[in-house]
């Protein structure tokens, strides 16, 4: 099967933005597919933390096409992320629809089409969001008889980051989704709460819809017993970036106050480009209780994790936020690291409570700093039995390489199914004279 992958994110930038489809590219070249990429290269906003080892790996096994952004030409690298480069930014955004992802778009569509003329060589074309606007190439590939799997990291409108600058642009972004919705052969949620709200907001899409969690890749887990370091504190380790810790920081510093005796034992260390920040950031620092170490590529921060006690994963109070679970959840479950959650209620502390890890509702701060102080006393005392307790077969769900065989699986059944027809109306025919064409011809 050929299948070609579009997203704007994707090594060598590295980040839980760009790892998804990597993987999943990967995974697909690995049972046999042929896998072409066609993705956005590096520009000022995405190019601070390169992954150039993922990079030479998948130059191994999948075709790149590189389109350059529109924020990658000489002039924006000039004016950079910088207060007149992001002002500019802002404003070519405001005509964008649903996001900046969308002037991209337009020029893979017309890279492809130099290529490949107007009959597209593939039997699906992957498209990944966010930017949702990587799905316009999807509803391209679709009018040139292409089946089209839409992906979305994130949902589009119903986004706990989600903000329309006006009513148009929120009228205009509805209409896009349901487009996509409409006319894409498979849409793709990450977890199984974004699938049901998306099933609630689109109820045709039925059996079309599928849930691929990110998963974790068994091939980054260490090969044979690796020793642990023996430290003197319990130590979580968080990796990544958020903009907003504060719901970590409350639960480390009602621990502080309330258990200062196991408290005294816990150093968290943050493997990520944004500092945690703040009165409480900054007492811990000062205490040697908080050490940020800074961007590291994937497989070398993974390797990291054997030295530590948890796994710490942090989701804000917002819309949306029940739904959500980072990737670095399952990074955690696949090295059998104990998952720490501090969360609103829902999907991501399902998760953790399934691999019997420490969830804590960041409405009742006191109680989980009060079960983390129960889990470090246990520590201290040589009764630590976090590692090894998630139940068998927990981490083999998660596994990229079967969620991998799983989705193109499905792709293969629906490739077997002759597309009808190509759908002109994409490129500007009436909507109505293309389906009644498609509905004659079977």
């Amino acid at each position: 099967m050929r299948i070609c992958v579009c997203a704007y994110d994707f090594p060598p930038v590295g980040g839980g933005r760009s790892y998804r489809m990597a993987t999943f590219a990967s995974h697909w070249a690995a049972l046999g597919h042929t896998v072409t990429v066609v993705h956005a290269g590096a520009d000022p906003w995405n190019a601070d933390n390169p992954d150039h080892e993922q990079a030479a790996r998948l130059a191994e096994q999948v075709e790149t096409m590189v389109v350059p952004s529109p924020f990658g030409s000489t002039l924006w690298r000039r004016l950079g992320p910088g207060r007149l480069g992001r002002a500019l930014r802002r404003l070519r955004g405001a005509f964008a629809v649903p996001d900046l992802g969308r002037p991209w778009a337009t020029r893979a569509v017309r890279a492809l089409d130099a290529r490949f003329g107007a009959r597209w060589p593939f039997d699906w074309i992957v498209t990944s969001g966010p930017p949702h606007g990587v799905h316009a190439v999807g509803r391209a590939a679709a009018a040139r008889g292409v089946r089209w799997a839409a992906d979305f990291r994130d949902p589009l409108t119903d986004n706990r980051n989600y903000r329309p600058k006006t009513r148009w642009h929120a009228q205009a972004d509805a209409r896009f989704e349901a487009t996509v919705m409409h006319r894409a052969d498979l849409v793709v949620a990450n977890t199984a709460g974004n699938r049901a709200t998306l099933l609630d907001h689109h109820p045709q899409l039925g059996q079309r819809l599928l849930h691929v969690p990110n998963g974790f890749d068994p091939r980054d887990l260490p090969v044979g017993p690796r020793p642990r370091s023996a430290g003197a504190r319990f130590r979580v380790v968080y990796l990544g970036t958020i903009r907003d810790y504060s719901q970590a920081l409350r639960l480390f510093d009602a621990l502080i106050e309330r258990h200062p005796e196991e408290a005294a034992h816990l150093e968290v260390t943050h493997v990520g480009t944004r500092p945690f920040e703040g009165e409480i950031a900054a007492r811990m620092r000062a205490a040697g209780q908080l050490r940020h170490v800074g961007f590291l590529p994937k497989r070398e921060a993974l390797a990291r994790l054997d030295d530590f006690e948890m796994g710490l994963v942090i989701l804000p109070r917002e819309r949306g936020a029940a739904r959500t679970v980072p990737g670095k959840t399952y990074q955690y479950v696949g090295h059998d690291l104990p998952v720490l959650a501090v969360a609103p209620e829902g999907d991501l502390l399902e998760i953790t409570r399934r691999a019997r890890g420490l969830a804590i509702d960041c409405e009742r701060i006191e109680a989980g700093a009060a079960a983390l102080a129960e889990a470090i006393d246990a520590w201290a005392r040589g009764a630590w039995t976090g590692r090894h307790a998630a139940p068998r077969g927990l981490a083999e769900e998660f596994r990229n390489d079967r969620l991998a065989a799983g989705w193109a699986g499905r792709m293969v059944a629906a490739a077997e199914v002759p597309v009808c027809c190509p759908r002109p109306e994409l490129v500007g025919v009436a909507a109505g004279a293309a389906d009644a064409e498609c509905e004659a011809a079977g």
